[in-house]
């Protein structure tokens, strides 16, 4: 299992598990099997109104642009995902944090046309992405970019439902601000941060969590950011 670490714009380093290539396959098998449909179609449709439609061999170059530019619009449009890798949970991210660009998204679609081959990336990009370590291909290489495992969207309170009881008295009211994007941040870097026994992690997440909700911790790090999130899970489950 390989992990990439990404810089979040709160300057905390968390580790994303990579899309493994069977999955890059198997979105782009699907992303084909899209296209293939596409093209069918227009040709089916163009055929079809042969004797009314002016124009007819220029108009299927300009039908068959968008198939050309597949994973350069979905990218842009999807946010890092075609429709195979929305499918298999997997998209595109930048290493500094930062959300790609369209000069990211570019460079990777340019390099995938000299990369190109049989199904997915082709031979060299195969390669490149099995010894690479990050899941990069030559094209995520030159762009600064990966594509990573993403999770279900299941929020923070219906994942962890069950921690909290009827009977909880939250400590930081100021908890039921943070919006279920901020907890479920909150939550994937305290998990990082004790699975790698990172405690200066910890701590800088502690202090930014402080620092956004206007308190002061009266416990350590840790207990502090879980209680914080109970709080949170308190407040959303209206109980």
């Amino acid at each position: 299992m390989e992990y990439v670490r990404i810089d979040t714009t709160q300057n905390v380093a968390i580790d994303y598990e990579v899309a493994n290539l069977g999955e890059r396959i198997v979105a782009s098998i699907i992303d084909y099997f899209i296209l293939g449909a596409y093209i069918f179609a227009t040709f089916i449709l163009l055929f079809s109104y042969t004797d009314v439609v002016p124009f007819q061999d220029a108009l299927i170059y300009i039908l068959l642009l968008p198939a050309f530019f597949y994973d350069l619009l979905c990218e842009i449009a999807l946010g890092g995902q075609s429709f195979g890798k929305k499918l298999m949970k997997i998209k595109v991210v930048r290493l500094d944090g930062a959300q790609p660009t369209f000069g990211n998204y570019l460079l990777r679609w340019l390099l995938r046309i000299i990369e190109g081959g049989l199904f997915c990336y082709g031979a060299v990009a195969m390669v490149v992405i099995l010894i690479n370590g990050k899941g990069q291909r030559l094209g995520d290489i030159a762009a600064g970019t990966a594509v990573i495992k993403i999770k279900p969207r299941v929020t923070l309170s219906e994942a962890t439902v069950a921690e909290v009881q009827d009977t909880y008295t939250p400590q930081y009211p100021e908890a039921a601000n943070l919006t279920d994007r901020d907890a479920q941040l909150i939550k994937d870097i305290l998990r990082t941060s004790v699975r790698d026994k990172n405690y200066e992690m910890m701590l800088a997440l502690s202090n930014k969590v402080e620092q956004i909700l206007g308190v002061n911790a009266t416990t350590d790090p840790e207990t502090f950011l879980r209680t914080v999130l109970k709080d949170f899970m308190y407040y959303t489950q209206g109980i």
